[in-house]
């Protein structure tokens, strides 16, 4: 749900005024940047994925009106980040190596992108059977990449529980897994 500063700021956007962005980069800067950190370990890189992900926002608001304005950023600039990374990674990988003939879709073969939307529907089930608490940590330590210290800061735990709380919902998730046929 979005707080009075979260709707100015959507006010703002719908307005079209430039102090959307400022605003937005004030509040929501440091985390953005730590999300895109997470996955892009060049600094340039990370300017420009919270650069798109701003224009991203001025030009979805409006008509998009996100009924959380931060889980609504936080998701366009971890989006936009994984993009830049494996297109940076396909780049490195085509420099690599020579071109060999494939059933590659999208970067992707069939098998492959099967496999991947079978395990998406697994995890999803799995994470909504989770209590809140667990599933919170565990998507802020593997959806959005933050650090353990960030996590334990967030929830009012220590790094020692957040840790202990990850590695027994990893070892869920693999029984789990393993349960519904899943090679782990």
């Amino acid at each position: 749900m979005n707080d009075r500063r979260d709707l100015e700021i959507i006010y703002a956007f719908e307005a079209r005024n430039e102090h959307a962005i400022a605003a937005l980069k004030e509040r929501y800067g440091p985390v953005c940047n730590s999300i895109a950190a997470g996955i892009l370990p060049d600094g340039r890189d990370r300017e420009e994925c919270l650069n798109d992900a701003y224009m991203h926002l001025w030009n979805a608001i409006p008509p998009a009106k996100p009924d959380s304005l931060r889980a609504y950023l936080f998701t366009v600039v971890r989006r936009l980040a994984l993009t830049r990374f494996r297109a940076a990674a396909a780049d490195k990988r085509r420099a690599e190596r020579a071109e060999e003939p494939s059933e590659e879709l999208f970067g992707q073969t069939l098998d492959d992108a099967l496999d991947a939307r079978m395990l998406a529907q697994l995890l999803n089930a799995y994470l909504k059977a989770l209590p809140q608490k667990q599933r919170v940590i565990f998507v802020r330590r593997y959806y959005y990449g933050m650090s353990i210290a960030e996590i334990a800061q967030s929830c009012a735990l220590t790094g020692g529980n957040v840790k202990i709380i990850l590695a027994r919902t990893r070892a869920g998730l693999r029984e789990y897994l393993k349960k519904e046929g899943y090679t782990v």
